[in-house]
């Protein structure tokens, strides 16, 4: 099928044109010429202009690009016609170029000079249709070639092919997300797009060059942070979930970061960052304000993924999971392997990870998300700690090894008692107000200082 082009137009300007006394005049706005794509934000009716209120929603569109888009006064000729019109003049069929321009409100000279591109409203009694043609004319004759026409409703729901009971239960969730770089930018798309009505971010990169191959973001958003960008790209989905955005590096910042989750309160926190560090310290966080966590990252340049469910006081957290598996905090002794891809994590170059390994871990970290936040619809997984494997890998322990390609290793694994995070509390201090006598001691060395 030969493409011949697109128009965008609000629906707000079709009726306008429709209800319009005036049987011709002008579209206003930008083409991508290399592509035929026209936009339209403005239509002269008579003496008059009509603007759409949409207009601002349709700046991020590409043919505004400086370089690729033009803006014109006069983009394409519109004509207000008759039902019936466009079954008496079907496409690919030729007819007489006078009798053509006169149907249409357009003098004959335009046809014959160029090709010409049209936009069509045709009067209904249920409301008006619009189509959009490009007209070749040739020996006295033209003929219709169908433009595609995409209708910019009034109020758009971008929800609109999704039943509303998938997206209810989300609507007053609020999700915080630790780092929004390449995982954790697919991740917040990711639940935006489920219904998740308010996101917490946090992160303070800036989107370079070299982000350009894995992120969410574009070169348009070059220099930009990261979470200004996502925002971004969640307003010109029309997704209306509200966004509060921290820019800090939570570790720099770590008292802001407790603060701003105990003051929002969130019903998720999701640490979606590729430091050890980080994800070490949002797990105390987390087991501190008794809020469900979800920890997702790659592992070994991207061939190995893993995601963890941590219920509060209830199942392992990051510290359990790392002291079962026997990562322990301290690397192998020297010239020995690691019987875990957590070996030299640290300092694994990120830029041999894939896109779509990010993909395939992210997916499975939003799925293990939503089943925190409607658990009725997205039942809860058997286990709370999952490895994915990209490869077939033999040499590491389990589970780390995979006998497939593409594999889901579901691990059950208990909370320790001897983790420092989150164990059982010696019995000898059963009663013990240990945070009051921790604050004694402190102030007690802050007057021994003095």
């Amino acid at each position: 099928m030969i493409d011949f082009g697109a128009l965008i137009i609000p629906a707000e300007i079709v009726s306008a044109l429709a209800d319009s006394n005036h049987k011709s005049g002008w579209l206003s706005g930008a083409v991508v010429k290399s592509e035929h794509v026209f936009v339209a934000i403005s239509a002269q009716i008579g003496s008059e202009t009509k603007v759409c209120n949409y207009y601002t929603a349709l700046l991020p569109h590409r043919s505004w690009d400086v370089i690729q888009g033009v803006s014109k006064e006069h983009l394409l000729r519109w004509t207000q016609v008759e039902a019936g019109f466009i079954e008496e003049y079907p496409v690919y069929k030729s007819f007489n170029t006078v009798e053509l321009a006169a149907r249409i409100s357009i003098d004959p000279a335009e046809l014959v000079e160029a090709t010409t591109y049209v936009c069509v409203v045709e009067v209904h009694t249920k409301g008006p249709k619009v189509h959009a043609f490009k007209i070749l004319s040739e020996s006295g004759l033209s003929k219709f070639l169908r433009v595609d026409v995409i209708t910019i409703p009034e109020t758009s729901d971008p929800y609109v092919r999704i039943p509303q009971d998938l997206t209810a239960a989300l609507r007053d969730k609020r999700v915080a997300v630790v780092g929004v770089g390449s995982g954790g930018g697919e991740i917040v798309l990711n639940l935006a797009c489920a219904g998740v009505g308010h996101l917490l971010l946090f992160d303070d990169d800036r989107l370079h060059p070299e982000n350009y191959i894995r992120h969410v973001l574009s070169k348009r958003d070059l220099g930009r942070t990261k979470i200004a960008g996502i925002v971004d790209a969640l307003r010109e989905r029309n997704l209306p979930t509200e966004v509060i955005s921290e820019k800090w590096n939570v570790l720099q910042w770590a008292d802001e970061f407790r603060a701003s989750c105990a003051e929002n309160r969130p019903d998720l926190i999701i640490c979606a960052t590729d430091s050890r560090n980080s994800r070490r310290f949002v797990n105390v966080c987390a087991i501190g304000l008794n809020i469900p966590l979800v920890v997702a990252g790659l592992l070994d340049a991207g061939r190995v993924g893993e995601i963890m469910f941590v219920q509060p006081r209830e199942t392992a957290c990051y510290e359990c999971i790392r002291l079962e598996l026997g990562s322990a905090l301290e690397g192998p002794e020297s010239g020995e392997r690691s019987p875990t891809p957590y070996g030299g994590e640290e300092n694994v170059p990120q830029s041999t990870v894939q896109r779509f390994d990010i993909g395939f871990v992210s997916s499975i970290a939003t799925r293990v998300a939503v089943q925190v936040l409607d658990p009725e619809r997205y039942s809860r997984l058997p286990v709370d700690y999952l490895v994915w494997g990209r490869d077939r890998l033999k040499e590491y322990a389990p589970p780390f090894n995979f006998e497939y390609p593409l594999s889901l290793n579901l691990v059950p694994i208990s909370k320790r008692a001897d983790c420092p995070v989150c164990g059982t509390q010696p019995t000898d201090l059963d009663g013990v107000d240990i945070d009051g006598k921790f604050a004694d001691i402190i102030a007690q060395l802050d007057h021994l200082s003095t």
